[in-house]
Order: C-alpha cells, then structure tokens, then sequence
C-alpha cells in the first residue's frame, strides 16, 4: 500500500530579530509561545517577545564566553519563568522572572565542566534534574559519572526522568545511564558520527544529524535506523535537528550550511519545503514548537559576524 501524499504546509515568515553582533548558537522558545531565549557568540544570552518582537533583556557573559545551550525550567511558581544557560568556560547560569512585569534576575553559576564548554542541557521537569553535556562527560547536579575522551554532543532523559541518555560526536556511541540509583544500563554505537541528536517528541524516535548526508531516524532504545531526510551538506558542521508535532502531522526541522532551514515529513520521509535565511548563511540552530493552534519555528544565524534569527 503506497503512503498517502503529505500536505505541504503553509509556513510564513513573521519576525526577524537582529541584535547579536556574531553567530547565534542556541535557541528556545517558552511553552506559551511567549518568549524566545537566543545565545550567542557574543557572548550574549537576550529573552525576546515573540508576540512584539521586542528585545527585552540582554544578558552580557563576557567573562564566560559564548553560549553554547540554553533551555527554559519550571520552578513551579506560576508566572515566575526561569531559564538555564551554559557557556564555553564550563560554567551554568540560573535566572528566574519574580513576576511577569520584572526582569530576569541571576540566581546562581555552577562551573558544571571543567575541560570545556557546556554543548546541550537537558531538564526533568518530573524531578526538576538538570544534566548537562560538554568536553569529555556530562554532568548534573547530583551525578557524577566517569570522563570519557570523546565529545559528549547532546543530553537527554528519558523513562520518566529516571535515566539519562548522552551522545558521543566522534565514537558514534550513546550511553543509557540510570539516575537512582547510578549505573550504566546499555551502551551502542551508531554507523555515523553525532553532530546532533533529538530525542522525538513520542520518545520512539531519535533524530541524528550524521555529518555525511543529511539526518538519520533511528528507533528507540533498539537503534533500527528507520528512515533518512537527505539533504546536501557542503561544509560538514554539526546542524541542529528538532521534531515537531502540528495537528496529525509529525515535523523534522533541520538547519543548513548553505542558507537555508529544511522541513520534512516524518511519516513519509518527503522534503516539505526549505526556508531560506540568508545568502549562504550558517543556519547552525533551530527550535519549534507546537501547541494545537499554532506552530513556531525559530531558525539563527551562525555568522562571524552580525546574526539574526528568523520566526
């Protein structure tokens, strides 16, 4: 039986935020869809109004260097929005939001590596863990695994928050770790490097930017690789990949080293459409997010010099 043909989807371009002076190398928007948090090369962390497109706070990390991840936590507190960013120097910042009308204010630094910079940040919401990636191991805020030689690229949970999954770029390898109590539960390899790897929104699925010829899917925990969404890679860097649900229609949405972010069917493997950024632009970083009404799709700019970000 053949697959039923995939609508093609309408997707317009609504903002574009510019105000980081280099490339932007992590994105995420809020659950409400309220609000974008971007880091840069800058190296500044900015909370932008995705409803106004306004700048609302820019947070310098001079000190600390670029921001290479950032996500958003719930603190359980309502309005009080709070979010985790983690830079080159190893080092992890906490701010939270007292009420929706205030800034963003700092809470804490944790220095979370000391052989690198901080590559991916994963939050358990069921047990408000965080768990970070970067140099040669990963670490959270209770856990100390074993240091490996190879680049830890991405974190996960999975199983409830009771476990944790890390990503290896060069070995081709991920690790299955339990939380409690602590201990290695499985470990494989996959045929391809790991330029970056997202967990699907149903948690069967993972996507894997392969660095060779597009991006994987795999089954998960087996590793059956399902499924490929080729497109050309020129220059070899490490795109982010991102999964995202809209109505009955499941979304792969990748970055592009020559201009242009890709959007494909999951369930039919068929290209969508590409979204072009900018004239040859390093479209390094993509988020999205869907909640029944609408869907968002974030893509930044890597440049050397001046980037924006797309919504």
């Amino acid at each position: 039986m053949s697959k039923a043909k995939t609508s093609v989807p309408s997707i317009t371009l609504v903002k574009t935020l510019a105000a980081h002076k280099k490339g932007i190398s992590s994105l995420a928007i809020s659950l409400d869809r309220a609000c974008l948090l971007s880091g840069g090369d800058d190296p500044v962390s900015i909370i932008w109004n995705l409803r106004t497109g306004e700048n609302m706070q820019e947070i310098n990390c001079v000190f600390h260097g670029p921001v290479a991840a950032i996500t958003w936590i719930d603190l359980g507190a309502g309005d009080r929005k709070a979010f985790v960013f983690g830079c080159a120097d190893g080092t992890l910042h906490l701010y939270w939001r007292g009420d929706i009308n205030s800034h963003f204010e700092f809470v804490s630094l944790t220095i979370a590596h000391d052989d690198g910079a901080v590559e991916d940040i994963a939050y358990d919401p069921v047990h408000s863990r965080i768990a970070t990636a970067g140099g040669g191991t990963f670490t959270s805020l209770v856990l100390s695994p074993p240091k490996k030689k190879y680049i830890s690229k991405n974190i996960h949970f999975c199983d409830g928050g009771s476990s944790v999954i890390v990503y290896y770029l060069e070995s081709h390898e991920i690790v299955c770790y339990s939380v409690q109590p602590w201990s290695l539960k499985w470990s494989k390899m996959l045929p391809t490097r790991i330029g970056n790897a997202n967990l699907g929104l149903n948690g069967k699925s993972l996507f894997v930017t392969n660095l060779l010829s597009g991006v994987d899917e795999y089954s998960f925990p087996s590793m059956e690789r399902l499924q490929m969404f080729s497109h050309p890679v020129l220059r070899n860097f490490p795109l982010q990949v991102c999964n995202v649900q809209d109505g009955l229609e499941g979304w792969v949405v990748v970055g592009g080293d020559d201009g242009y972010a890709r959007v494909f069917s999951q369930r039919t493997g068929q290209l969508l459409m590409t979204r072009p950024h900018g004239n040859d632009e390093l479209i390094l970083i993509v988020s999205a997010y869907a909640d029944g009404n609408a869907c968002l799709i974030a893509t930044g700019s890597s440049n050397d010099g001046p980037s924006d970000i797309k919504i």
